[in-house]
């Protein structure tokens, strides 16, 4: 599924995936083509990865944590929600 590969491989899909995943309760084809493109747009860049460096993120001297987030109130026009996400890097490694 999208949200099995947002999690675990593509964060890049995350927004795209959450804003579809709001309306699976009631699908539409506009819900489905959009589906869709996701899945064209994974197909097109199925080469495409995360590259870790090579840095020991066991040693706690240099261990560094950075968190990144951001949000937005009622900013959905359809349904008044709010949306909000985050990403957490330890030694620049998502």
């Amino acid at each position: 599924s999208l949200i099995y590969a947002m999690i675990w491989s593509r964060p890049d899909i995350a927004y795209a995936v959450s804003v579809l995943s709001q309306y699976f309760s009631c699908p539409s084809k506009m819900l489905l083509d959009a589906a869709q493109r996701v899945w064209k747009y994974l197909k097109g860049t199925s080469t495409w990865g995360i590259q870790y460096s090579n840095v020991n993120i066991f040693n706690e001297e240099d261990m560094q944590l950075i968190a990144f987030c951001d949000a937005s109130d009622a900013d959905c026009k359809v349904t008044g929600r709010s949306t909000g996400d985050y990403v957490l890097t330890l030694n620049g490694i998502p």
